[in-house]
């Protein structure tokens, strides 16, 4: 047992000479990927985040008779009779984002992104734009409380994103008679205005930057004294 933990630190020593040979080697690539993180700090559009959470109301009841037949229309699924599932499906159609870019052409049109907006079908080019597929998300609790996300380079149009979510639910809400209830949902964080980009996260790349760096670092060092060794 004794003569086992000796060799085991024979090793770590053996392990801790390579490293430190290679010290100049390890330090240079740190600062590298450091230097690479900095530029990508720097240089990356920074991105605001905005959310706002709501849930349905017990007093919405069950889905009306009507929804079921407005549902395909609007390419919506769901089943059961339950609002939550309708106004998820809702919220996650298509027709809810081409909704949203029709409503938000302008918009865009007036900020940097919009510039080259001069097809004869503004809403589709916005819909690319906003890429509301991959930047808006929707979660669902397990006390059935919703929430909304969205990120975009712009605050103006991230804040907007959220509040035509918002207000088209209970514009759809009208139309496809999902509920007698006026507001069909009831919010409990209002969208607020972006002050600060929570993308990209500066520090946190730093911190992963260093470690993965210092890991992968150590890891090359070890792979080229091992094939340094072989071809002796």
């Amino acid at each position: 047992m004794e003569q086992q933990f000796i060799d085991d630190e024979i090793d770590l020593l053996e392990y801790m000479k390579v490293v430190i040979k290679y010290k100049k080697f390890l330090f240079g690539f740190v600062f590298f990927c450091l230097i690479s993180c900095f530029l990508f700090n720097t240089f990356s559009a920074p991105r605001y985040h905005v959310r706002s959470t709501f849930f349905i109301p017990a007093e919405s009841g069950s889905a009306g008779g009507a929804l079921m037949g407005y549902a395909k229309m609007f390419g919506v699924g769901g089943g059961g009779g339950n609002i939550g599932g309708y106004v998820k499906s809702l919220v996650e159609s298509k027709r809810m984002k081409y909704q949203v870019a029709d409503d938000l052409v302008e918009l865009v049109k007036k900020s940097s992104y919009g510039k080259d907006l001069k097809g004869e079908k503004p809403m589709k080019e916005t819909l690319g734009v906003l890429n509301l597929g991959k930047r808006f998300k929707m979660l669902e609790d397990k006390n059935g409380v919703f929430s909304i996300s969205y990120m975009f380079e712009d605050p103006d149009i991230a804040i907007k994103v959220i509040e035509q979510y918002l207000s088209n639910i209970v514009l759809f809400n009208k139309q496809l008679e999902i509920t007698a209830q006026k507001n069909v949902i009831t919010i409990l964080d209002e969208p607020e205005f972006p002050e600060h980009p929570s993308w990209p996260k500066k520090n946190f790349n730093y911190v992963l930057t260093l470690m993965s760096s210092g890991f992968f670092g150590v890891l090359l060092i070890f792979v080229f004294d091992y094939f340094r060794k072989l071809n002796r």
